[in-house]
């Protein structure tokens, strides 16, 4: 599995058991000063070979080689979007059958892409009309409000489906396609980072709850809420970790991995009270803004609802100090729509349940480092798909061909 971020690629060589997941091989592949800049890609080729190199220290570590790649992508290269999806039958009293729900999911289709490529205007994106789905999960199916399993076989007037997408401008699905071949394997799934913790949050701590997770990457940060075991809402905004690197880069006058360094160290408190003070002053300007980002992004998802008070932090960035520390103050969450004060828990890998290390691996993996495994988790969780997903899926597949 390669995991695609904005500041590294990590390789994750994984089995899988019937009681879990075995991870072989791991590396963690720092990307090319220049391939990446503010969040986007500016040499593909570059991150091609970042990759090529990631892999091949993984399957070195593990001496076996790659049978299929699994790819997970942040917020900064893949839109996501929860997408609900009703329909009133013309013959309620009919019960429902495999053509009639082949139809109803081409329609879900047609309409999901026009919201998909709503949604990326909205944000900004320059996707609009070439959107590739790599990712349409059903999360929830409803017969006349009632929760079902499986629709087929039953009668109602109104079939509603919850879909949760992934996607993509073709321009990345290029990249994906050339990273492919440059690797000799077939690229079998994409992730969002979101959707594979939420599913592990839901799954090993909190079934069927209300929550929100926060992922404070290099170039963004994304909210993701969850309700009743759906993730209903995703929100992110241009600002993380990488941010303050640059501002501390920039007044310093040094190089981005020096400023990287003194970031960690200033965390850590390692610096004098003088020193400390005077990174503090210059950064608090970006320290506002995120938090401003924050409440603002909490607002949208909310849908002028109560948001629930359990509160998921990770990412690379989730550990910066300052990040913590407004957190941690009483007044940031007054002013927003939260019924009292939220639980803040931040997430490493050792909460993702069902994997286990080979060797000394996991102990040269970065406690923050949650996503890769939660998303070797979700891989082998959804090996075995429903027989409706199976059908969702052929359709999409035929549709974009």
């Amino acid at each position: 599995m390669l995991d695609i971020g904005t500041e590294a690629i990590k390789a994750v060589l994984f089995t899988l058991t019937s009681d879990g997941v075995i991870v072989q091989g791991l590396s963690r592949e720092v990307h090319n000063a220049g391939d990446i800049q503010k969040g986007a890609v500016t040499d593909f080729a570059g991150i091609i070979t970042t990759a090529q190199r990631a892999a091949a220290h993984a399957e070195k570590e593990a001496q076996m080689k790659t049978g299929e790649i699994i790819v997970v992508l942040g917020s900064d290269f893949l839109n996501a979007l929860p997408v609900t999806f009703q329909e009133r039958r013309v013959n309620p009293e009919l019960k429902i059958n495999e053509a009639e729900l082949k139809n109803t999911f081409h329609k879900i289709y047609i309409q999901s892409l026009e919201k998909l490529r709503a949604h990326s205007l909205q944000e900004g994106s320059h996707i609009a009309e070439d959107v590739k789905i790599v990712d349409a999960y059903i999360q929830d199916i409803k017969i006349d409000g009632y929760d079902v399993g499986n629709p087929l076989g039953l009668e109602g007037k109104v079939i509603g489906f919850n879909v949760f997408y992934s996607f993509f401008s073709t321009a990345l699905e290029d990249v994906i396609t050339h990273l492919a071949g440059a690797l000799g394997q077939p690229i079998h799934q994409v992730y969002a980072p979101s959707f594979s913790v939420s599913a592990v949050i839901r799954k090993d701590m909190y079934p069927l709850a209300d929550f929100i997770t926060i992922d404070i990457g290099g170039a963004s940060t994304e909210l993701a809420l969850t309700r009743k075991g759906m993730v209903t809402g995703i929100k992110n905004f241009e600002l993380g970790g990488r941010t303050i690197t640059q501002r501390i880069a920039s007044e310093l006058g040094i190089g981005f991995w020096e400023a990287e360094e003194i970031k960690r160290t200033y965390t850590a408190g390692r610096l004098s009270s003088s020193v400390l003070k005077k990174i503090k002053d210059f950064i608090q300007r970006d320290v506002d803004l995120w938090q401003s980002g924050l409440d603002f992004a909490l607002r949208e998802i909310s849908f002028l609802n109560i948001l629930p008070s359990d509160v998921f932090i990770y990412g690379g960035a989730s550990a910066f100090l300052d990040f913590r520390d407004i957190l941690s103050r009483t007044e940031w969450y007054q002013s927003l729509p939260f019924s009292g004060k939220p639980i803040i828990r931040f997430l490493d890998r050792r909460f993702v349940k069902g994997i286990t290390f080979l060797g000394q691996e996991g102990k040269n993996v970065p406690r923050p480092d949650i996503v890769s495994f939660a998303t070797c988790r979700i891989v082998k969780e959804r090996m075995d798909r429903s027989h409706l997903q199976d059908i969702f899926e052929r359709i999409i597949r035929v549709v974009e061909t």
